[in-house]
């Protein structure tokens, strides 16, 4: 009985991995026109390059993302470089490096990401650069752009207007707002908060 048990167990153990190798394949090379017209599924991972021309869905990437006039999407994690012209949305964690005109990360940074918008909803551990910055949670690094927002800044923010809800660094614009500051949350040209 109970090797009857055991062998059941490892029958059960191996059609479960099976199953999960299934639903989440790995292919080393990526190419989309718009998605769904890809060699791949939406929900696959990439371990290498993927290249596309307007479009690209996927899992986890994990190398190389290249988008000559388009958006590359990721519903899962993403380490290495997002080079996609219109855009770069990762809904994971993403470490490397980031940018198109549109950048969003949902899940944690860590690296260099620049466009002209940057969006980022976790903690960012690195530089945010562009136009315009905003990262809801905790930014521990640099931000620079011509409106720079962070929730909780550790660090340096450089730009036309700065913007913080909690600053534990230094703020250098035009103007610079440490909203925990209180009275004295707006300052012209420096500010800073240890």
């Amino acid at each position: 009985m109970k090797k009857s048990l055991i062998a059941l167990s490892s029958i059960l153990l191996a059609f479960g991995f099976k199953a999960q190798a299934q639903t989440e394949p790995s292919r080393p090379i990526e190419l989309s026109l718009w998605s769904p017209i890809q060699l791949g599924s939406e929900t696959d991972n990439v371990k290498g390059v993927r290249l596309n021309i307007f479009y690209a869905k996927n899992n986890d990437l994990t190398g190389l993302d290249l988008g000559f006039f388009g958006l590359g999407y990721n519903t899962g994690d993403v380490a290495g470089v997002q080079w996609n012209f219109i855009g770069s949305v990762v809904e994971g964690d993403m470490a490397g490096w980031q940018t198109g005109i549109y950048t969003h990360t949902k899940g944690e940074f860590r690296g260099l990401k620049g466009g002209i918008v940057n969006l980022q909803d976790d903690d960012l551990y690195g530089w945010q650069a562009g136009l315009i910055t905003l990262a809801d949670s905790k930014v521990v690094g640099l931000q620079t752009g011509l409106f720079n927002k962070a929730g909780d800044m550790r660090g340096l923010q450089f730009g036309l207007v700065n913007y913080s809800e909690k600053l534990y660094g230094v703020q250098i614009g035009l103007a610079n707002i440490n909203v925990e500051a209180d009275p004295l949350y707006f300052f012209p040209f420096i500010n800073a908060s240890f």
